[in-house]
């Protein structure tokens, strides 16, 4: 009885203590840039708005992605004092066929937006293909959901880049803030 008392009375202790150290985080966007606007993503029409910076406006995917042709990978840089001096992390998506990809990474995607009420994207769905079409994005902020607390506090620098058969056709380049929680 001692035993299960003092167990639920040091849970809590023994829980946050299991963070080893780790603070939550906050994740805000900084910008999101393209290559060129003929790439197959077109997102000229999007927005970062606002003090939370929340992504809106439409997205065009002007053809439908599949395994045959469409490949992606991903390259995460990490920048921890803000000065623009960013380091390659020895972590990514290798390339990777669009479909198989993005139903192994759809669950980091999705913890984002809802579906209905954010973007009309199918981020609730395994699809192959990808389908074509334009996409609306409404008050979008990044959600730490899913991610580890250990991530690097300061700037995150992710370049995607597509492939049609092997051939680069552009690249994203996406940049998060990410600081200590208050």
């Amino acid at each position: 009885m001692f035993q299960t008392s003092l167990w639920l009375v040091l849970f809590p202790f023994i829980a946050e203590g299991l963070g080893f150290g780790y603070k939550s985080f906050t994740m805000t966007f900084v910008s999101i840039t393209q290559s060129n606007a003929s790439a197959v993503w077109d997102l000229s029409k999007t927005r970062l708005i606002g003090r939370e910076r929340m992504l809106n406006g439409t997205a065009t995917l002007s053809e439908n992605l599949t395994d045959d042709h469409w490949s992606f990978t991903v390259e995460l840089y990490s920048d921890s004092t803000g000065e623009g001096n960013y380091k390659l992390l020895p972590f990514g998506i290798q390339n990777t066929p669009a479909c198989k990809g993005y139903k192994k990474y759809r669950r980091y995607f999705s913890n984002h937006a809802k579906y209905g009420e954010q973007t009309d994207f199918p981020l609730h769905l395994d699809v192959c293909p990808i389908p074509k079409g334009t996409y609306f994005l409404k008050n979008i902020i990044l959600s730490e959901d899913g991610y580890p607390p250990f991530v690097h506090r300061g700037y995150l620098l992710v370049n995607g880049t597509y492939y049609y058969d092997g051939i680069n056709t552009g690249y994203y380049t996406i940049v998060v803030r990410l600081e200590d929680a208050e």
